[in-house]
């Protein structure tokens, strides 16, 4: 699990695909962390409004992720 944000920011640096936003919704906080840290390592600045929301998210290891990922991000 340790290489898939690596292996999943590579596909988010151009448009961001359907699949992977909606991985941010998945029902597992697992999958949606680990798809916020491929967000990050992205580099997209695209993501900032996808990523947003789920700095509210339950799992608190989401919510820091999110926040991480928005930091680095900057503004959209």
């Amino acid at each position: 699990l340790q290489y898939l944000p690596r292996t999943l920011a590579r596909v988010a640096r151009g448009p961001i695909p359907q699949p992977l936003v909606d991985g941010l919704k998945d029902p597992n906080p697992v999958v949606r962390r680990i798809v916020v840290e491929a967000l990050e390592l992205s580099g997209n600045p695209d993501a900032v409004q996808s990523v947003e929301p789920l700095t509210h998210d339950p799992d608190p290891a989401v919510r820091k992720a999110s926040e991480a990922a928005l930091a680095f991000l900057g503004p959209a």
